[in-house]
């Protein structure tokens, strides 16, 4: 498995965000890992050649913003990338024996 990491603005973060111009696939996978009904995103896990994409897309627009996104050739061809999200906080307590 190769791996490169890179990371990515959040939307909120970017007034200028793909996300914001649309029809992209950067901006496209943004809207996903940043839906409001999901957990916070903590990485995106991508094919090499949706990297490549993504990378000839972007150029060199990005600085060091919150998503990291890492290169993996493991992933299925379909759909070429993989969002990792925040585990959900423990909501029960456990008892302690006296």
């Amino acid at each position: 498995m190769s791996t490169t990491i890179l990371r990515a603005q959040s939307p909120a973060a970017a007034p200028h965000s793909p996300v914001a111009a649309g029809g992209d696939t950067f901006g496209d996978i943004l809207s996903e890992a940043y839906r409001p009904d999901a957990a916070p995103p903590v990485a995106v896990h991508v094919r090499p050649e949706l990297w490549q994409c993504l990378f000839h897309q972007l150029g060199a627009t990005l600085s060091a913003p919150p998503l990291v996104f890492i290169v993996d050739d493991e992933l299925p061809t379909a759909p070429g990338y993989e969002i990792h999200r925040a585990a959900p906080e423990a909501t029960c307590s456990r008892g302690v024996a006296r």
